[in-house]
């Protein structure tokens, strides 16, 4: 048994199952990236190969938008970076204004398929919903396309024609992730 705070006094219970069989649980709090995390996440970016963020965040960045990450037991085993502000791009007309952007999901290998990417996409769209946008879009990173894209899709993640990215209304990755 576990739970996932997507909020620090909202706790989700989730079980996964992977092939037949019951997979470790863990207590997971979804949280703002604050100065204390920094140096997990440096730790988590560079296990993964993504120098390039490992490094601009070394260098102070990672910190314009909204920022939140994933702990276990004090330790960052996911991040999440978005534009909660107004976004609008002319390529995803198919969904309207307010819309936010999710710009990296990131969970740790050694995690995957524990709800964390999940409780990470959750409370991005709550603090969405508060801030009273209507849409979320995102960019589908192509390294490991196929689980990548049945993860989201899972999420209520929809292709928009002809602009390469992923999109979905509020309401439905709030229902799709408060598992």
């Amino acid at each position: 048994m576990a739970y996932i705070k997507a909020r620090p006094s909202l706790p989700r219970r989730v079980d996964r199952h992977l092939h037949g069989r019951t997979l470790h649980c863990v207590d997971i709090e979804v949280t703002l990236l604050a100065e204390e995390h920094r140096a997990g996440l440096h730790a988590l970016l560079t296990a993964v190969n993504w120098g390039r963020l490992a490094q601009e965040l070394a260098q102070g960045g990672l910190s314009t938008h909204s920022p939140y990450v994933a702990l276990s037991d004090g330790k960052v085993v996911g991040w999440l970076e978005g534009v909660l502000t107004n976004y609008e791009d002319t390529r995803v007309s198919l969904y309207p204004p307010p819309q936010t952007r999710i710009n990296y999901v990131l969970t740790a290998p050694s995690m995957r398929r524990a709800g964390i990417g999940s409780a990470l996409l959750h409370r991005f769209a709550a603090d969405a919903a508060v801030a009273e946008r209507s849409f979320v879009v995102l960019w589908a990173d192509e390294r490991e396309p196929g689980a990548r894209l049945a993860f989201f899709a899972a999420c209520g993640f929809e292709p928009i024609p002809d602009s390469g990215f992923l999109g979905v209304r509020v309401d439905v990755l709030l229902a799709n992730t408060a598992r």
